[in-house]
């Protein structure tokens, strides 16, 4: 699912997408590393994934 919305936004021909990603993929690396070490927290791992990958998903549709 969350492949299929960012296809939605970013089509693989899209340069912006690998900047997407490699950002997302840098947001929800490290917010696996503080729940790993914070499991006091009882994180939900899914929704952090999920969360990070689409996180800024919108800023296509900003001039930012």
């Amino acid at each position: 699912m969350i492949e299929t919305l960012i296809d939605k936004y970013y089509p693989h021909h899209r340069k912006v997408r690998s900047i997407l990603l490699r950002h997302s993929r840098m947001v929800r690396d490290k917010s696996l590393l503080i729940a790993q070490k914070h499991t006091e927290l009882k994180a939900d791992i899914h929704l952090l994934n999920d969360g990070a990958m689409v996180h800024d998903i919108g800023i296509v549709l900003t001039h930012a």
